[in-house]
């Protein structure tokens, strides 16, 4: 006689058993969806820092080079983000300064000197205040900017030679472009001995002009661009305090370091 078989009893699940299982689901399909979603959607790299450029012009050069200044300023600008370029004096045109906003820097250093009238020798030219160049004067060339006073002949140096300089007008009319939200560092005498040059820069797109009120000897001049520059991108102090900091520290020598216009003294460069 053959006895039927028993029939196993079914498993009773229990409830931790439960909830062991629906969490193991759980977990495994938020594997899956991960996998899937990092397939189709890959994370973003963090956003790269802007691009920023600047430019150290350097017309002052012709008879007064300084390569330490260059060197110090590079390296303080390049360690704040900067990608920077150095203009030496035979750089320094007419043209050259027609096509500077539309370079696009950010920052520009201007190490240029002040100049005199070239037949009133010894006389300070401060009203207006002009851009000079290192390109040597011609009296056949830039004829229509002559006759309209937007470029002039000036004699800056101690070499006897005559140069090109630009005037306001010339900013305003003759410059290709706008500067954007640029910050330009006139580092010579008088560049805000009149805020001719500098009314026009800012109208031009500059969001501060950065210069002396009077007259400065250049050693002084570049030991004081550099502080100002450790102020403004080392201890990131504002524009304004770099400014008194600079005067404190240096004294002024015959000419005040001040800016262009009074709103920009709250800028801070924090990048």
């Amino acid at each position: 006689m053959v006895r039927p078989k028993k029939k196993k009893p079914k498993k009773k699940w229990k409830i931790q058993d439960v909830i062991l299982f629906s969490l193991a689901v759980v977990f495994s399909a938020s594997i899956i969806f991960a996998g899937f979603s990092y397939v189709f959607n890959p994370p973003k790299p963090p956003p790269e820092p802007p691009s920023l450029f600047a430019a150290i012009i350097d017309p002052l050069s012709v008879d007064f080079p300084n390569q330490t200044f260059i060197d110090e300023a590079e390296t303080l600008l390049e360690n704040s983000g900067y990608t920077v370029d150095v203009y030496s004096w035979e750089l320094v045109t007419v043209d050259f300064y027609r096509i500077l906003p539309a370079l696009n820097y950010d920052l520009i250093i201007i190490r240029s000197p002040q100049c005199w009238f070239e037949d009133q020798p010894g006389r300070d030219y401060g009203i207006p205040i002009f851009l000079v160049t290192a390109e040597e004067f011609d009296q056949d060339k830039y004829v229509i900017l002559q006759g309209n006073d937007q470029v002039v002949p000036v004699q800056p140096w101690v070499n006897g030679t005559v140069y090109f300089a630009a005037s306001p007008d010339f900013v305003l009319d003759v410059m290709q472009g706008q500067f954007q939200g640029t910050v330009i560092i006139i580092a010579g005498s008088f560049g805000l001995f009149d805020n001719s040059l500098a009314i026009e820069m800012f109208d031009k797109g500059a969001i501060a002009i950065v210069s002396w009120k009077g007259g400065i000897i250049t050693p002084y001049m570049d030991s004081a661009i550099v502080l100002l520059l450790n102020n403004l991108f080392v201890e990131k102090i504002t524009l304004e305090d770099a400014v008194e900091d600079t005067n404190n520290t240096l004294g002024t020598f015959g000419g005040t370091l001040g800016f262009y216009p009074y709103s920009a003294r709250e800028i801070r460069f924090i990048l």
